[in-house]
């Protein structure tokens, strides 16, 4: 789980990176290094596991919000690095936060079940 949570800790750490290009960057560059910092706690075995199903919750009610945005893009969306329109790249931003959702549950839960076995 160690190298696991290093890698996407690094890969969130990315997507932050990247986000400097975006029309409102601070809100995305907050939700992904966030991502990145449970990560790389996790990594060290420091965790807050009701903390973690929070930030894990608040994830998946925003993926939810912005899903509707994924259905009404076109495949261009996601071939191409341009962004032809603001749903464009919330259809883009929608699948960041599944993935940040989906990896904060995993956190959580592997978390959850270390503290109860100590």
């Amino acid at each position: 789980m160690r190298w696991a949570s290093i890698a996407m800790g690094a890969v969130f750490a990315l997507a932050v990176a990247v986000q400097w290009n975006d029309p409102d960057p601070w809100m995305w560059m907050l939700l992904y290094a966030v991502a990145a910092a449970f990560s790389l706690a996790a990594a060290f075995e420091f965790y807050i596991p009701a903390l973690t199903l929070a930030i894990a919750s608040v994830y998946a009610v925003a993926a939810l919000w912005t899903f509707p945005a994924v259905l009404e893009a076109d495949l261009g969306a996601y071939t191409s690095f341009k962004m032809r329109s603001t749903d464009d790249e919330v259809a883009r931003e929608c699948i960041g936060l599944v993935l940040c959702a989906g990896w904060m549950f995993v956190v959580w839960w592997r978390g959850r079940a270390s503290a109860v076995s100590r």
